[in-house]
């Protein structure tokens, strides 16, 4: 047996001979002693009587500095970003277009327009129309429809995209005013808005009209032949003379002047420098000197024949078949008492109206004798007189030949 107080073995089995204490088993005083040895005794106690408690680590002052400088780039990042969201506006965008104009920077102002997909709307063409326009200060409004009613034809009006009314201001610049139409244009720095000028705004549509059979060229490129009815404006003095033209239409073009160069078979090369895009554009050659020269030889004969006054058939290498101009003129328009002869012909206008129709107009020497008073013993009248006539020309299977003529003396 064993007694927990003595802490001793005894042989007494229900009290200690030592303190008379009661006793226990000694197997009982192993499993006790190892409880005991793992878990000092006040702790036992302490864990009996009430639960530990965890007391939370107070913050240090590094943590704390971390804190607070964190604290301040988040702030910072907000100001900066409300800063900068003031700056990618359509109103900025249109300061910073016209800043760039105002210092002569056309690459940085032609890449802030949208629609330049165009042949006719190129950097290279941008930068001409700008330095035409030479502008040295600009300012901003608001856009009011009514500053615009008077030019309602112009694209600068007829091309306003009315989705973004919001995005419009008119620009005052070298006495001239613009609306400017600022559009989204994707994302600047991924968080704010990009805006951008339409390039409308300063386009126009361009017409031309040429003859045809005529190769045209604007600032060195081909304009496209118009989709809309041609209204030519060609007066017709006569039935049998018909030439025709061709309307050429360009749909974008910056509002500037264009160097217009044109060829013809037959005609001199016809060039318009500096032509204003917002005016109708219309073509007219003159003849070549060696086209002139044929026609000229072609109006010889015929009024060699005619003041000899041949027959009809001798004209047929000369007309066209469809001319009726003899019939016109009965063969003859003066007295067999009268006789005139040719003297001196020359070209003082031409005009190719197209591939196979041209006109001259000639001024003549004509030298008559009037002996219709002879017989009644009056002399000889005789005399030279000018004149002038026009003669149209129908090119046939590479010929020129006469298809009519104005009044010939």
């Amino acid at each position: 047996m064993y007694c927990p107080r003595c802490r001793i073995e005894t042989d007494t089995d229900t009290f200690c001979e030592n303190c008379g204490g009661a006793t226990v088993a000694s197997s009982e005083v192993a499993a006790t002693t190892i409880v005991q040895a793992t878990i000092p005794f006040p702790i036992q106690e302490e864990i009996k009587s009430e639960k530990i408690k965890i007391k939370k680590p107070e913050l240090s002052l590094k943590k704390i500095i971390s804190v607070v400088i964190v604290m301040a780039i988040v702030i910072g990042a907000l100001i900066g970003y409300k800063t900068l969201q003031t700056q990618y506006t359509p109103i900025n965008a249109t300061k910073m277009f016209y800043n760039y104009i105002v210092k002569q920077d056309y690459d940085n102002a032609y890449n802030m327009l949208v629609d330049t997909d165009d042949k006719y709307m190129s950097k290279d063409n941008f930068k001409s129309y700008m330095k035409q326009k030479n502008i040295k200060a600009y300012y901003i409004k608001n856009y009011n429809a009514n500053d615009f009613k008077q030019n309602t034809s112009s694209a600068e009006t007829q091309k306003i995209n009315s989705s973004s009314l919001g995005n419009l201001f008119t620009v005052q610049a070298s006495g001239k005013l613009y609306p400017i139409d600022v559009v989204e244009d994707g994302a600047k720095l991924v968080f704010f808005k990009n805006y951008k000028i339409r390039a409308d705004t300063f386009s126009v549509k361009w017409q031309l009209m040429a003859p045809t059979g005529a190769k045209v060229l604007v600032n060195g490129k081909t304009p496209d032949v118009s989709k809309e009815a041609n209204l030519d404006t060609n007066l017709l003095l006569s039935d049998k003379y018909k030439p025709s033209t061709v309307l050429y239409q360009i749909d974008r073009i910056y509002n500037g002047s264009y160097d217009i160069t044109s060829t013809m078979d037959g005609a001199e090369n016809f060039k318009l420098d500096s032509a204003p895009a917002d005016t109708k554009a219309i073509i007219k050659f003159k003849v070549s000197a060696d086209t002139a020269k044929k026609l000229q030889d072609q109006a010889k004969v015929y009024l060699d024949l005619y003041y000899s006054k041949a027959s009809n058939d001798k004209y047929s290498s000369l007309l066209t078949t469809d001319s009726d101009i003899l019939t016109k003129t009965g063969g003859f328009n003066y007295s067999d008492k009268v006789t005139k002869k040719l003297q001196d012909l020359k070209v003082i206008e031409s005009q190719l109206d197209d591939a196979n129709h041209a006109k001259i107009s000639i001024s003549t020497s004509v030298y008559s004798e009037d002996t219709s008073l002879v017989e009644f013993g009056q002399a000889i009248i005789t005399g030279t007189r000018d004149s002038i006539a026009d003669f149209f020309f129908e090119r046939v299977n590479g010929t020129w030949l006469i298809s009519d003529t104005g009044n010939i003396d």
